[in-house]
């Protein structure tokens, strides 16, 4: 498991502590794979999460990277 690097954030008066996710090359080319797998056009992030099969990424992970 890659090293734990948390954001903490302020979401509707409470702080929530989230999980960065550190794209390795590795990483980055199983996102990639999934996407092609799924189609441009239908890799959602749960999809891709799922796909993937990465047990310590988060949908919101998917997402932000997902926009890059």
């Amino acid at each position: 498991m890659p090293s734990t690097t948390f954001k903490v954030h302020k979401l509707n008066g409470k702080l929530i502590k989230a999980w960065l996710a550190d794209w390795t090359p590795e990483l980055h080319r199983r996102f990639v794979q999934a996407v092609e797998q799924l189609g441009v056009d239908k890799g959602v992030p749960s999809r891709i999460l799922e796909l993937m099969g990465i047990y310590y990424l988060t949908r919101h992970n998917i997402a932000s990277h997902l926009q890059l």
